[in-house]
């Protein structure tokens, strides 16, 4: 895999804009919460933040896969063939 797969569209294998803002997204929510961690005094619960921050990132993946599989893509991602099938 090379990191431009990252930002590739599955079915026409060009690049998505899409993709690129996603992962984009997820860098900035994670350092913003690697900031807040890293700040975080001994005893302040961060706990709620692990489970919003979980929430976020993952809940988005998740969503996309299910609204993927709800109209009618083969593997979920919103693509119409699988990766690595041809034709």
């Amino acid at each position: 895999m090379k990191l431009s797969d990252l930002f590739r569209d599955d079915a026409t294998g060009g690049y998505s804009h899409t993709k690129l803002y996603a992962h984009i997204g997820n860098l900035a929510m994670t350092a913003g919460f690697l900031k807040v961690v890293w700040a975080a005094g001994p005893g302040e619960a961060v706990t709620l933040l692990f489970l919003v921050y979980g929430g976020l990132v993952a809940g988005s993946q998740v969503a996309s896969k299910l609204i993927g599989l709800r109209w009618g893509a083969k593997n979920g991602n919103g693509a119409a063939k699988s990766p690595g099938e041809t034709s």
